[in-house]
């Protein structure tokens, strides 16, 4: 079945039931606000940028279990790296899922955040789920590697992360983005009233106000 999310920044859109949940989860928890900045905010993609190049370039080795002896890493670290610290800086948590056989790890994959979910309770973690638009798996805490940043209401949850804090500024730079392309592309035509001290004939009167409403009406003509 299919449903209709109407209005807002949604606008007009159609979704199964389970993408409305993995929605509405993110609009409660902030994350999916934290994705939309990081992609149309220009500061917070650099900012975040920034940090996951630093990490990514930071000299690191790899070496066998038990010894100084250095070896091969046989999977993209670098990569990994930039992913975790990007997931941080954006939702404050990362997850990489350890693929291996009966008798050696043979990937660390990393999980997009919006999908997963740590569960918890006062006995620590029991799992962590992933839900992938009507799909959901079930991972044991042996299966993910998983961190977070500090928050000072949650020791096992995801944490504060920069951008969530920074959330309210984007937000501002955001709208005033995009008033300010609406405005230059709509001729730059600055917020104005049409008005006059004079008694107008009646038929003259109405005509000015057709042609001044179908020139400034509705949002396409805002500006």
């Amino acid at each position: 079945m299919t449903y209709h999310v109407i209005g807002g920044a949604q606008g007009y859109k159609g979704i199964t039931l389970s993408d409305f949940d993995t929605w509405l989860d993110a609009q409660i928890t902030g994350h999916g606000d934290a994705a939309e900045m990081y992609q149309s905010v220009a500061w917070a993609y650099r900012c975040v940028q920034l940090r996951a190049n630093a990490v990514a370039a930071m000299p690191f080795v790899v070496t066998r279990e038990g010894s100084d002896d250095e070896v091969d890493s046989p999977w993209p670290l670098t990569r990994l790296l930039w992913n975790t610290e990007a997931a941080l800086s954006v939702w404050g948590a990362f997850y990489w899922l350890k693929r291996a056989n009966r008798v050696v790890l043979k990937e660390l994959q990393w999980l997009n955040p919006l999908t997963m979910k740590a569960e918890y309770n006062e006995n620590g973690i029991q799992g962590f789920e992933q839900k992938v638009g009507a799909v959901t798996k079930r991972f044991t805490p042996q299966q993910i590697v998983y961190g977070h940043s500090f928050n000072p209401y949650d020791d096992l949850g995801p944490g504060v992360a920069p951008l969530q804090v920074a959330l309210e500024a984007a937000g501002i730079a955001k709208n005033v983005n995009q008033w300010a392309a609406g405005f230059f592309e709509h001729g730059a035509i600055p917020a104005l009233l049409l008005h006059t001290d004079s008694t107008l004939p009646r038929g003259e009167a109405e005509r000015i106000e057709g042609a001044w409403n179908r020139m400034v009406a509705g949002v396409r003509n805002a500006w």
